[in-house]
């Protein structure tokens, strides 16, 4: 049976925002443990193992199995787990927990992470999954040990079953690199919102973003195959321009502000529509909304960067996905991924496939 406890992992800085949300949307549950990161809360056992905790800086979240002290406290623990589930298969996901940040980078884990890692795949053989990212309905166990230079500290273990708008940190998950050739992460950005919620983005299509420059998620655009508009009065780096994708494809840039882009300024019709522009998300939003009006064929898609430069601007996070909800283009979701900021995504559209909802607009969930 799932346990009563529920953790989270989130970005340092947002520990204070992921509390807030847990207080406004979900108030059965009540705070247990508490540090920067990671969080516990007692009150969930009848929450759903494939159900997010509902924020967007809840990373990865699911069931606590409970504190360790060392490697065999946790194996005994996963030894339970074992037993209680079956013979599903797993992925690993193991994590240090930092005062300043969970490190996104798996390559970055301290000798006492790998050495978790490297004994619990040997024990427990081919039950982990290590080649391919977690699909939906998949389990992933999550182990947080405590990092070389604080040993004292306690560790935890989880497990959650996947779903689409969750991030997960297990071996052929998240985060995506930044290579040296791009100009900005909104490469790692870009790429990251498109597998985390399985959105159907595919060579051939035609993607427009605002607030585009220097280009780096043009570049990965380009990458993928789609045809590319890119809108900002900032230059873009020439090197993304002189780029040909996949089937020859390659991006404009219309070097004018977006509130000033008219309807023969757009290619014929536009697939996703993109923004990673630093404005005040109300203001982000109009422009999308106008965009879409101009566009004129209905969109597959939006892939929307919202910049929270304070508490005011989290608390409309849910307001923000009610409003692109009504666009038309199906659930609205939102998260924080590893190669964010100060900011969180909001994607709608069309999905390759099927998949159970992690976090929806308060609109859907009320249906």
């Amino acid at each position: 049976m799932p346990s009563d406890f529920l953790f989270a992992t989130c970005a340092a800085t947002s520990t204070a925002w992921l509390k807030a949300d847990l207080r406004e949307q979900a108030p059965e549950l009540r705070l247990a443990f508490g540090r920067h990161g990671f969080v516990t809360f007692k009150g969930g056992a009848t929450w759903p193992s494939e159900r997010p905790l509902p924020s967007p800086f809840a990373r990865c979240s699911g069931h606590s199995l409970g504190r360790a002290s060392d490697l065999d406290q946790a194996s005994a623990l996963l030894d339970g787990l074992s037993l209680e589930l079956g013979a599903d298969p797993w992925h690993l996901q193991v994590l240090e927990r930092r005062e300043s940040e969970l490190p996104a980078d798996l390559s970055a884990l301290g000798e006492l992470a790998l050495r978790v890692e490297a004994q619990w795949r040997a024990q427990f053989g081919e039950r982990f999954v290590t080649a391919r990212a977690a699909l939906p309905g998949e389990l992933v166990v999550v182990v947080l040990v405590a990092a070389d230079s604080q040993p004292d500290q306690p560790w935890f273990v989880g497990w959650y079953r996947h779903a689409t708008g969750r991030v997960s940190l297990a071996r052929g998950g998240l985060p995506f690199p930044v290579p040296n050739e791009s100009p900005s992460r909104a490469y790692a950005k870009v790429e990251e919102a498109i597998q985390c919620f399985d959105l159907a983005v595919r060579a051939g299509q035609q993607a427009l973003e605002i607030g585009a420059a220097p280009g780096g998620a043009v570049l990965r655009l380009l990458e993928r195959g789609l045809h590319v508009l890119a809108v900002d009065p900032a230059e873009i780096a020439p090197e993304v321009l002189a780029r040909r994708g996949t089937g020859g494809t390659r991006a404009t840039h219309l070097a004018k502000p977006a509130g000033e882009v008219t309807r023969g300024e757009l290619p014929r019709s536009i697939d996703w529509l993109l923004s990673d522009v630093n404005l005040a998300p109300p203001v982000m939003l109009r422009y999308v909304e106008r965009l879409r009006g101009l566009a004129g064929k209905p969109l597959r898609g939006v892939i929307l960067t919202v910049k929270l430069n304070d508490d005011a601007m989290r608390r409309r996070v849910p307001q923000f996905l009610e409003r692109v909800s009504n666009w038309g283009l199906g659930i609205a979701q939102a998260i924080q991924l590893p190669s964010h900021r100060q900011e969180v995504v909001i994607v709608a559209g069309e999905r390759e496939r099927v998949l159970p909802v992690a976090l929806t607009s308060s609109a859907e969930r009320a249906r």
